[in-house]
């Protein structure tokens, strides 16, 4: 099991529950990050959608695209059509933190993959 911090890029809904994907931040020794792979947290039922319940915040409130969340994953889903599915170990920690500057958000695109 490991825990990646992803800024969400992508929320949207998937056969009665959410599809949520980012990009992997990675802390640098001195502090500064950049952004490594996308990810998307998938679960182990259904077709890989996450439960509503996977993807809420403490207060009861959605996850919302732009925010950092911390995510608990057992495994990769092993998928070459789509390496950056991860089976979650537990529900997305969404944490707050600095706001995100527009530049490092226009940074975070790019294709999956």
């Amino acid at each position: 099991m490991s825990t990646k911090t992803l800024l969400i890029l992508a929320n949207s809904h998937k056969r009665g529950g959410r599809c949520i994907a980012g990009r992997e931040v990675l802390w640098l020794p001195d502090g500064r990050w950049h952004f490594g792979p996308w990810v998307r947290p998938v679960s182990a039922h259904g077709t890989g959608e996450l439960d509503h319940e996977e993807t809420i915040r403490a207060d009861g409130s959605q996850v919302q695209v732009l925010e950092f969340a911390n995510v608990a994953l057992a495994q990769n889903q092993q998928d070459e059509c789509q390496p950056e599915s991860w089976i979650i170990a537990a529900a997305l920690l969404v944490q707050t933190g600095p706001p995100l500057q527009t530049a490092a958000a226009g940074r975070a695109g790019g294709a999956p993959g």
